[in-house]
């Protein structure tokens, strides 16, 4: 009887195609419930499925037993939209993630930078305190790179 429908359907009997959908919406409600228990993601993917069903007729390859091609469709259908919304919710958390090493990265530069800043005061606080040759050594090592040999030549 489902088949007949099918038939009818196929070739554009809406009144036949509504009993097909009529005929199967329970079973497939039910068996979508072991996949997920959101409602209304359920109903919206019968209805998707549907839809597609009515707007592809005339190009799926024949069908031997509705029930069967329904169920199977509807489960591909449900697998696909939750592993994309779980890799979505995956994405999402990953975004957060990156979002907090980003911030953690920020404050550790501005950390790092207060703290050279700090010690390049500090540091040259106790050069003023030096003498004046002890002063230019430590320009001429630190700022233009010379080395001890070159100090004392």
């Amino acid at each position: 009887m489902n088949l007949d429908l099918w038939q009818k359907a196929r070739f554009g009997d809406k009144e036949a195609f509504c009993q097909l959908c009529e005929n199967h919406y329970k079973i497939l409600f039910n068996y979508a419930t072991s996949f997920t228990k959101d409602r209304e993601l359920i109903k919206d993917q019968i209805q998707d499925l549907f839809l597609y069903l009515w707007e592809q007729r005339n190009t799926i390859n024949e069908i031997r037993v509705i029930t069967i091609y329904l169920i199977k469709a509807l489960r591909n259908n449900l697998l696909q939209h939750l592993r994309r919304n779980q890799w979505n919710i995956l994405n999402d958390n990953f975004t957060e993630d990156l979002n907090f090493f980003e911030e953690m990265n920020a404050e550790t530069s501005l950390i790092s930078h207060e703290i050279y800043s700090q010690n390049e005061q500090r540091i040259r606080q106790a050069i003023a305190l030096l003498p004046k040759d002890s002063r230019k050594c430590c320009f001429l090592n630190f700022i233009r790179g010379w080395t001890t040999s070159k100090l004392l030549i």
